[in-house]
């Protein structure tokens, strides 16, 4: 089996452990359980723990940022009123999320945890601008 799809392996391994047991008990050894990998691997794929963390988080924010702007384009279809744009956007965004349970749940996990402000926020609010940029003239300035 070749690196990246042991490095795939272990990203998804981490997404599901950490949607089950949290941040705070995903371990290596859990981990390389969950995907039938040796646990060495793991060093061999990332720096450390955390950085395999950051990159199931990495995963993740550009699944949904590609999810996003896939169905921005709705926003500016004129000929739909505004408020069924929003609907149509937000459904299908929430759709994507609620579909994707540990995903959306790993997520949220990692996004709230001081291992996203130590190794994540400045690759995500990078990851975003574009879609900012996008936003802003998408919706209504008092939205």
């Amino acid at each position: 089996m070749k690196q990246d799809e042991i490095r795939r392996r272990l990203i998804d391994g981490t997404i599901h452990v950490i949607a089950k047991d949290g941040l705070d008990k995903a371990s290596t050894k859990q981990i390389g359980i969950a995907t039938s990998t040796n646990e060495a691997y793991i060093y061999r794929c990332f720096d450390d723990k955390e950085d395999m963390f950051a990159r199931a988080f990495d995963a993740l924010d550009d699944e949904l940022a590609d999810k996003v702007m896939q169905h921005l384009p709705v926003m500016y279809m004129h000929e739909i009123e505004y408020e069924l744009r929003c609907r149509f956007f937000f459904s299908a965004v929430w759709k994507f999320l609620l579909g994707n349970r540990d995903e959306c749940l790993t997520y949220v996990r990692y996004y709230y945890s001081p291992y996203f402000s130590k190794y994540s926020a400045e690759d995500h609010k990078k990851r975003f601008v574009p879609l900012v940029v996008k936003f802003k003239d998408a919706f209504k300035d008092e939205a």
